[in-house]
């Protein structure tokens, strides 16, 4: 009997070795399927990294690239219609922004009142090669136009008569004749002395003057829209002497500034505020004025330093007084 439960004691240790066994095995197993998890999940997790890095950095580059086509193409359409001078402007300011001439392919409209630049770079990935994809290509392309500035904004409620100006350009020294006086305006009417009333047709009879003179007219003023012109007596008010005009001209005056006003039409009834139709702008300096309470007039000279290029509307309808803009179109 002994001998016989020594046996039994030998099988039960046997048994409990091998279900010892039996419950490693799978510990094993799940240790190994942990790590081919792992491994898949890293595959996945550099996949992302690749598109989250790569492509922000892809994106990076075309924002580059659209700015430097913009500006290349608003310098560019500067020199419109010059087609050679714009495209060589073009590239220079491709090249300042980092665009090579090999990527660069630079045409112009039907009329040459356009040019569209385009352009391409690559860029090697950091992380995508992993998955293959060695290097990605980005493009950008901008057209910009050029044309006679047909709306401003910022104006000075003053005009120039369409036929002055025709008189003083078709002179051999234009820029620096008095293009705005009390003669002048004296043939539309008595008091009309080259004040415009920049706020009509809304507000045809009451309007702050002296914060349009001092700060110029906020909204757009277009080529063909109504104007009314505006009697001295009106602009010097008590209100507006009260409020500094004469301080306001005198500061203009003595810096010289470019002053924006509408260039308006001869088509008036002598002697009243008479509706007259906006043709294109200039810029003038203001050299003189007479204040007096029964009227404010001034003296104007058109401004030989004005920028030929200024911001605004640009219509290639309007007629040209000189004053043009550029604009991306597309």
């Amino acid at each position: 009997m002994f001998q016989k439960r020594n046996g039994e004691g030998r099988r039960k240790r046997d048994c409990t070795r091998d279900c010892l066994r039996t419950i490693r095995w799978p510990l094993n197993s799940k240790r190994g399927a942990v790590l081919v998890i792992f491994s898949a999940f890293l595959v996945v997790a550099l996949g992302f990294s690749a598109l989250v890095i790569d492509l922000g950095a892809m994106h990076l580059e075309r924002t580059r690239l659209v700015n430097a086509t913009d500006a290349a193409a608003l310098a560019g359409a500067r020199e419109l219609p010059d087609v050679s001078a714009a495209e060589s402007t073009a590239q220079q300011y491709a090249l300042l922004n980092g665009v090579e001439t090999d990527n660069l392919t630079v045409t112009f409209g039907t009329s040459n009142e356009t040019i569209t630049v385009a352009a391409s770079a690559q860029r090697n990935y950091i992380f995508a090669p992993i998955l293959g994809v060695e290097q990605g290509t980005v493009h950008a392309r901008a057209t910009a136009a050029s044309g006679s500035i047909g709306g401003m904004s910022g104006l000075i409620p003053i005009g120039i008569q369409e036929n002055v100006y025709h008189v003083l350009m078709a002179s051999p020294d234009a820029n620096g004749q008095v293009v705005i006086t009390k003669e002048n305006f004296g043939e539309i009417g008595p008091g009309n002395w080259g004040w415009v009333n920049l706020a009509y047709p809304e507000q045809s009879n009451t309007h702050d003057q002296i914060e349009y003179i001092t700060n110029g007219y906020p909204g757009m003023i277009f080529v063909g829209d109504l104007l009314r012109v505006d009697t001295g007596a009106n602009i010097g008010t008590p209100a507006n002497l009260k409020k500094g005009l004469g301080d306001v001209l005198e500061d203009y005056i003595a810096s010289g500034e470019t002053l924006y006003v509408p260039i308006i039409c001869d088509t008036w009834t002598s002697g009243t505020s008479s509706p007259v139709t906006v043709r294109g702008f200039a810029g003038i300096v203001l050299i003189g004025y007479e204040g007096k309470s029964s009227g404010f007039s001034i003296e104007a000279v058109l401004n030989p330093d004005a920028p030929q290029f200024v911001p605004g509307a640009i219509d290639w309808s309007a007629a040209d007084f000189g004053l043009r803009g550029v604009a991306l179109v597309q």
